[in-house]
């Protein structure tokens, strides 16, 4: 197998990526340089320069150089062999954003996106060796001591990735091979055109509070998935916020089983009809806060309304996963997905 390290550039991201490079470093195993190229494409949009100039980015060449490139439609087949060679190993840092670009740029050209694995090379310092200073590709590049390079370049951030990764192997004391089989979390992939993370399929903080990423995954998670008929007709919930904060699974195992139920979870207290209070919770606080009709009740009293055990509500019983492929968006890619991994294991 070889690796194929790879960076993007884009000429903006309003409305979409625009890619204007696409740059790549081609080794074996042991890192053997095969060939390096930066492949220059016109954008076919605008350079957002204002926003390029207050983020500190100058590219290596003038703008009039790319729109004198081939186009992403021309460069379509060269980056789609690179990246899904099953002989090759795409291999970037922080690269879910570059998957990210790829496909939106694929869509505005009307190109087919394609599926591909790769390993971030990012994941193995944050959580292999629980670094938590600054990860920039810059910053850790700065400690492998090699060469000053021009940045903002594809070709010579795909070169650093490599020296980055090289770097990781001599801190961690692992082979290249031991990596490659043992952090399954710094892998990702794209399928059926969305990005898949350390094999999660879909993305949320696993901390268990309700941070802003996760808020708007509980969003799009009431506003996708169907609600059933049932006994809770007609009868809309919510959790107090102090308890909401810190317990996003707990929070969204009840609006799952409320909506199955018939009825509706809502993030609003005035708008519920029962307001569910944690332990802690202030309930005088509530009492303003909450309709004159609405109702207060503990936990336990929601759990016996649904015929539930107050263990189901708990965060090691909480398969997330299988909870957010309910909704109407993502029912029928989940589905293909677990044929996806099924059809990996036996081969």
């Amino acid at each position: 197998m070889n690796l194929l390290f790879f960076d993007t550039e884009c000429s903006s991201c309003s409305n979409g990526a625009k890619i204007c490079e696409f740059g790549y470093v081609l080794t074996d195993m042991e890192f053997n340089i095969i060939r390096y190229e930066n492949l220059l494409i016109n954008p076919q949009s605008k350079f957002n320069v204002y926003g390029l100039r207050r983020a500190g980015i100058e590219f290596s060449h003038p703008y009039e150089v790319y729109y004198k490139s081939p186009d992403l439609k021309q460069r379509y087949d060269t980056i789609r062999s690179l990246l899904s060679d099953p002989e090759i190993l795409p291999v970037g840092y922080s690269c879910d954003n570059d998957a990210r670009f790829l496909i939106s740029d694929f869509r505005r050209n009307k190109l087919e996106v394609f599926d591909y694995e790769f390993l971030d090379v990012l994941p193995l310092f944050r959580e292999g060796l629980k670094r938590e200073k600054d990860l920039s590709l810059d910053a850790v590049y700065l400690e492998t001591r090699g060469e000053d390079v021009h940045h903002h370049e594809a070709l010579t951030d795909a070169a650093m990735t490599m020296q980055v990764l090289k770097h990781y192997l001599s801190l961690s004391g692992k082979s290249l091979v031991e990596t490659l089989q043992t952090c399954n979390y710094a892998f990702g992939e794209v399928f059926n055109e969305r990005i898949v993370l350390g094999g999660k399929p879909f993305r949320y903080n696993g901390g268990g509070k309700m941070t802003g990423l996760n808020k708007r995954v509980m969003s799009a998670f009431l506003a996708g998935k169907p609600v059933s008929e049932g006994e809770l007709e007609n009868k809309t919930f919510c959790f107090s916020k102090d308890f909401e904060a810190e317990n996003f699974y707990s929070v969204l195992k009840a609006a799952d089983e409320i909506t199955d139920r018939g009825g509706r979870y809502t993030e609003i207290i005035s708008f519920a009809d029962f307001v569910i209070a944690g332990d802690d919770t202030d309930r005088g606080f509530l009492k303003k806060k909450k309709r004159r009709s609405a109702k207060i009740i503990s936990i336990g009293e929601f759990c016996e309304m649904l015929s539930m055990s107050p263990a189901d509500l708990e965060r090691e019983n909480v398969n997330v996963d299988a909870i957010l492929s309910k909704t109407e968006e993502n029912v029928r890619w989940y589905g293909a997905y677990l044929d996806h991994l099924s059809y990996k294991k036996i081969f």
